[in-house]
């Protein structure tokens, strides 16, 4: 049974020995109070699954079985999707997001994908045989008599060659063996129905043999195949045999101790009429030795920036509770988005409207947006007299986790649509 947690429970939540294991593997150290990490923790026969920060864990235990498979295949499956486009993007640093476990999910996602679409290995064979299969006309005309006939020899007796497919080698018990071990408590990675598996391999024997003879045979048959889809069959059933023979026998750890990079990407990939404007925005000047000196690549860099009609919105991804001021973003991030939004009006002189968002993970939340003040003139007033006409009010929309890793996991885009109770005239700066 799935069991649920988000990202940034406070550790003491966890069960003891969970939390005794999670220590020991360097998630939670010494005076941590809350733990970072969105994934999968399978320990002691139990999957748990670290949802992201804000998600409605409470709603989602109450789910069916099935429902709750689809969300774990989702996150796990949007975490391989995003760790494999960090492997090919020209900037693949992992730049503290902490990707754990990448080469078992991998592993584990090409074995089950692989089965569901080719089922079990399959060994080829040929062999020699007497006036049946396809005919071996150069072992026939050397090696038998042919009769004349009108218009060509005649063989009576020949030599074919007749094709077999084994369904029950050993290396078929050998990856039955595997795929039963992987689906019994993480078949949901690609599949959500575990009776599909069952009934599939239900009248596959398993292998007998041990480790060390299993990796022997299927080292013996890749240097027989040729193949390219046998051959990275058996390199992955040789490497999960050489990880311990059997997942289920293991505890192991698969996702990402730091989800802001992947919350970034995830808004970054769903949402249409993305303008690219980074290249146009504005970049520092140093003047050395007399000389002023552009410096492009230390330029502004915005998230996400999406124009409908002459309407723009300057969206930026927060990976924050954002319950309260203390839990909310820093001056320095507030103070980036006032000059995004001045920045863009330089370049974008027909801009009708710029609107300034942040984007966090929740179902909804108590920030409604973010304004600027002097000090000095609010200390003692019950009022306050917001700077809105000098730094346009900074928007706060929250959008489900759980909801947003589905469009990604799925390859679906959406529409941005501004909240119709925001008051959007506050943030409308006249470029």
């Amino acid at each position: 049974m799935l069991i649920f947690y988000s990202d940034r429970s406070n550790v003491n939540i966890l069960p003891t020995d969970l939390r005794g294991f999670l220590t020991s593997k360097g998630l939670i150290v010494e005076d941590d109070i809350f733990i970072h990490f969105v994934g999968l923790v399978y320990f002691g026969g139990k999957p748990y699954i670290f949802l992201p920060r804000n998600s409605d864990v409470n709603a989602i235990q109450q789910y069916s079985t099935v429902d709750k498979e689809k969300i774990s295949r989702e996150l796990l499956s949007s975490i391989h999707m995003y760790q494999q486009s960090k492997k090919k993007s020209i900037d693949n640093r992992d730049n503290g997001e902490g990707f754990i476990g990448e080469e078992n999910l991998t592993l584990l996602i090409s074995l089950l994908d692989d089965f569901n679409l080719n089922g079990l290995y399959k060994r080829r064979s040929r062999r020699k045989i007497f006036n049946a299969g396809k005919i071996n006309w150069k072992k026939t005309i050397n090696s038998f008599q042919a009769y004349p006939s009108d218009h060509s020899p005649l063989y009576l007796e020949y030599e074919g060659i007749e094709k077999r497919i084994e369904l029950d080698s050993e290396i078929s018990k050998i990856h039955a063996g595997i795929i039963s071990d992987i689906s019994k408590n993480l078949g949901w990675l690609t599949y959500s129905d575990l009776a599909y598996y069952e009934n599939e391999l239900s009248l596959i024997e398993r292998s007998e043999l041990s480790t060390e003879n299993q990796l022997v045979i299927t080292k013996k048959e890749l240097d027989t195949i040729y193949s390219e889809r046998d051959i990275y069959l058996l390199k992955s059933i040789r490497k999960y045999i050489k990880k311990s023979s059997g997942f289920d026998k293991s505890d192991i750890i698969i996702g990402i101790r730091e989800f802001h990079g992947m919350w970034e990407y995830i808004l970054g990939s769903i949402f249409n009429n993305r303008e690219k404007i980074n290249s146009k925005l504005a970049a520092p000047v140093y003047k050395i030795s007399g000389e002023f000196i552009l410096a492009p690549l230390r330029g502004q860099r915005t998230d996400i920036v999406i124009k409908i009609h002459d309407n723009y919105f300057i969206i930026d991804a927060k990976y924050y509770e954002a319950s309260n001021a203390n839990n909310a973003p820093s001056l320095s991030d507030i103070i980036k988005q006032f000059y995004y939004v001045k920045s863009l009006g330089l370049v974008e002189k027909d801009a009708k409207k710029i609107t300034n968002i942040f984007i966090f993970p929740g179902q909804k939340g108590k920030i409604e947006s973010i304004h600027m003040a002097l000090k000095e003139e609010n200390n003692n007033s019950n009022i306050i007299k917001t700077l809105d006409e000098h730094y346009p009010p900074i928007f706060c929309i929250y959008k489900d986790p759980i909801t947003l890793i589905n469009f990604y996991a799925n390859g679906k885009k959406i529409n941005f649509i501004f909240p119709d109770d925001m008051n959007i005239d506050s943030s409308e700066n006249d470029a």
